[in-house]
């Protein structure tokens, strides 16, 4: 206190609250504790005695003996008074019971005495004394002890020496003096307070002010006080209650069961690996990291957090960075993946909330262009996915990015929860500084390896704390603990051989003269090659890999014939290469082969008699005759010439000759005839030369 005796009385107040508490083992309101100190101040006069006891205390103190004393009641004679004195268990803290039985016996002794021959002085005095004497503190002091005495004896005579007469009738009397708020008027106040931004005060003095309240409630309270937030206790307490129920439930029925009362669930018949959370964050942290596609070259923001965690533990599975402002069914595939490629798949479901995570056809498929009963596979055609509609029902996963952010508060770049609300100026400013250009943002915000990193050891430090014992779902253990406690023989892995069914969306798609082309959600990619060719016009089933978007499978709807189909080439709009062009020319060829094939073999032939008949003279018809003849002799010796040559090129090449192919037909038959001659052959020619020597 006499550090604090300059100090206002709201500060001394404050700090006083919560070491009264810890020093007297129970609570005082501000209003008593302000009080005291108040008077303690007036009654040290200036000169900072605070360790003086009755500057504290009341003005008249009773004393309290620490047990009853039975010597009073030896002395006189009253021995009902000494029974009930001798049983009191705390003579500091009378109960009701206590004090009303020791009252009654203390009427009963001053009747006996009064009968006994003494009068109602000597017996007044006698219980008064002994009631004194046995420290009982049955008044505040003796001049009050004597006023009750006398008052609680007058009623015993009147009464006939009826107990009921001794009892507290205070009560009774407040309870017939208790007003009850009629009902038109709560149903009037409560339908004011939700046109008066839900206050109640002001709905009361519009309702009293238009006379809208009953007689009865007019009659009580007739006159509206100066303080417009005044509204009787009684109003007050029957009415404020249901605002805020009232208000939520207005707001419509999701309002009502997400602040309406909350269902108690049983953890008990849940298992580590049962159920699988997915959820998304938006970091409180401002981050960045390299990107050459934007103009900056760099991406700067919040992004997104996209991680799984294990309903019945929260143990933290695995979670994903991404550098944008939003995300995709992609993203919520890919993260599935590394979960089973990490721990499996659960053994229940997998449980998404609403939004993308639902109407994404990656995640539940798309209706058949077949029959709309049958649906086009997704992720829950692979493993059970349910959702939920409110937050309520992912509260674990909830809860793990509470803490999460609880753990960035003093990390570098922190912008809030609610950037608008909570940012620090210091972010603020580098924020500004990042977007007008005038500082990297290495300078003030971390890189996503940072990121990263800084959500492994958040991750680790969660997942290793221990829960309290009270906790429903895995009381003392650490999340970690809990979850290494698994079944994996009930748990779910595609191996191998299983593979394309995980990593692979199936859905159906129309074969067209562009070839395959893939939805919006799969970057609207066209596919095409030889084998889609023959299929123009008919429908296929496709087997997408989302993470893998350079080639697909395709294969009839009964998932048969299996064909791989490369991505279209799509080369730049202007100045592309020679490479991209020649492979983009080659996709359409291919494509286009079969209808290609088809163009030539259906070609329409006409047919003599389809055109007017021609008549020739005899000199026109030889002429013609002879033409045909020598255009045919020429075009046999052109095959002949080029098949030599061929033939030519072949044999010199075999035997290792570098031999000038000659011009003229004939020499060139015969060097082919030579050069194609076997050994039998040579032979002959060498005799032959021989002959012509000796001649």
């Amino acid at each position: 206190m006499r550090e604090r005796c300059n100090q206002p009385v709201a500060d001394i107040v404050a700090a006083g609250m919560s070491a009264w508490t810890a020093g007297g083992g129970y609570r005082v309101t501000e209003r008593t504790l302000r009080r005291w100190i108040e008077r303690a101040q007036d009654r040290d006069l200036g000169f900072n005695e605070w360790d003086r006891w009755e500057i504290w205390l009341d003005a008249e103190v009773t004393t309290v003996a620490t047990a009853p004393d039975p010597t009073a009641a030896q002395i006189l004679d009253a021995p009902r008074l000494e029974e009930m004195i001798s049983k009191v268990a705390q003579p500091a803290a009378l109960t009701k019971l206590e004090r009303e039985r020791i009252w009654a016996a203390a009427m009963n002794d001053a009747s006996a005495l009064v009968t006994a021959g003494s009068d109602e002085a000597t017996a007044q005095r006698t219980v008064l004394r002994m009631l004194s004497l046995s420290g009982l503190a049955m008044a505040k002091n003796a001049n009050a002890l004597r006023t009750t005495y006398r008052r609680k004896r007058a009623a015993w005579l009147s009464a006939g020496g009826r107990l009921d007469a001794l009892a507290d009738k205070r009560k009774r009397a407040a309870l017939a003096r208790k007003f009850s708020l009629p009902m038109c008027d709560f149903h009037c106040l409560l339908q004011l307070a939700r046109t008066c931004g839900n206050q109640l005060s002001s709905a009361y003095r519009e309702a009293h002010r238009r006379k809208l309240l009953s007689g009865e409630t007019l009659a009580r309270f007739p006159t509206l006080p100066a303080d417009k937030s005044f509204v009787p206790h009684t109003i007050r307490r029957a009415v404020a209650p249901f605002l805020g129920p009232v208000e939520v439930n207005g707001r419509g029925p999701r309002a009502r069961r997400l602040n309406g009362a909350p269902i108690e669930c049983d953890w008990s018949t849940v298992q580590p690996g049962d159920v699988f959370e997915f959820d998304d964050l938006t970091l409180p942290l401002c981050w960045w990291r390299e990107d050459p596609t934007r103009p900056e070259g760099f991406y700067f923001g919040q992004g997104q957090v996209l991680a799984g965690v294990d309903s019945k533990t929260g143990f933290i599975l695995s979670w994903i960075l991404i550098a944008r402002s939003g995300y995709n069914s992609r993203d919520i595939i890919q993260l599935v993946r590394e979960v089973h490629d990490a721990y499996g798949l659960p053994r229940q479901y997998l449980l998404f909330e609403m939004g993308i995570w639902k109407n994404a056809r990656l995640i539940n498929g798309s209706p058949s262009e077949r029959a709309k009963e049958q649906i086009c596979d997704g992720l829950g055609s692979i493993w059970p996915v349910r959702h939920t509609h409110t937050p309520t029902g992912k509260a674990i996963i909830e809860r793990t990015f509470g803490l999460m952010q609880d753990r960035m508060e003093h990390i570098p770049g922190y912008c809030g929860r609610d950037m608008r609300k909570d940012c620090p100026q210091a972010t603020k400013r580098a924020m500004d500084d990042v977007k007008a250009g005038r500082a990297h943002p290495s300078k003030y915000f971390l890189h996503a390896d940072q990121v990263m990193a800084l959500l492994e050891d958040i991750a680790d430090e969660i997942n290793n704390e221990p829960l309290g014992l009270r906790t429903k779902r895995i009381p003392g253990q650490s999340p970690r603990q809990a979850f290494d406690t698994r079944d994996l023989s009930s748990m779910q892995y595609f191996g191998p051989e299983a593979d394309h069914l995980f990593k692979t969306h199936r859905l159906e798609r129309r074969v067209t003269t562009d070839g395959i082309r893939l939805p919006e959600s799969l970057d609207g990619a066209v596919y095409r090659n030889a084998a889609t060719g023959p299929l123009l016009g008919q429908s296929v089933l496709c087997w997408v890999d989302p993470l893998d978007l350079s080639s697909i499978f395709i294969t009839d709807l009964d998932g048969h014939n299996p064909q791989l189909v490369e991505r279209a080439e799509q080369p730049a709009a202007r100045g592309a290469d020679a490479a991209s062009l020649a492979k983009a020319w080659r996709q359409c060829s291919e494509h286009m082969r079969f209808v290609d094939v088809l163009t030539r073999t259906t070609k329409p032939k006409l047919r003599p008699a389809d055109f007017r008949p021609m008549v020739t003279d005899g000199a026109s018809r030889r002429l013609g005759e002879a033409m045909d003849q020598q255009k045919h002799e020429h075009r046999a010796r052109q095959r002949e010439n080029a098949s030599l040559a061929r033939e030519f090129a072949r044999l010199t090449e075999r035997h290792g000759l570098h031999l000038a192919q000659p011009q003229d037909p004939a020499r060139l038959r015969d060097m082919v005839q030579s050069l194609n001659a076997g050994a039998e052959d040579w032979r002959e020619i060498e005799r032959q030369a021989k002959e012509d020597i000796e001649l």
